[in-house]
């Protein structure tokens, strides 16, 4: 599996790049935000993982915008709590997977199942 994180949390990097090498899946990481877009074009990654705190980007208008450029991507944002209006609203984007940051080490089982 390809992931590209995008993400501005160091422990939250540290953490992710430790279970994803674990796994031994392809993994980009991306914590300047104006060139995440262009890796998700280059890079074409089956997941791309989103910190809902990003501090240059709005977290929704990035989605939005890798949806409308490159639907077939899946999509997961990150939040500090699940809030059912954030939920709501990632899911209108299109995204796949809206998942709480206490609940990280299941990552793995809602990315293969899609569901949230």
């Amino acid at each position: 599996m390809k992931l590209l994180l995008i993400i501005e949390n160091k422990d939250l990097i540290s953490y992710l790049t430790d279970l994803i090498n674990r796994n031994e899946d392809d993994c980009l990481l991306s914590d300047e935000i104006t060139k995440s877009h262009l890796l998700v074009k280059s890079y074409t990654p089956d997941w791309v993982i989103i910190d809902l705190n990003l501090i240059e980007i709005n977290s929704f208008e990035l989605a939005k915008r890798i949806k409308e450029e490159k639907p077939k991507i899946n999509i997961c944002i990150l939040s500090d709590m699940l809030d059912k209006r954030l939920q709501n609203k990632a899911k209108s984007l299109g995204v796949e997977c809206f998942l709480s940051k206490e609940s990280l080490y299941e990552i793995y089982e809602i990315i293969g199942g899609i569901e949230y």
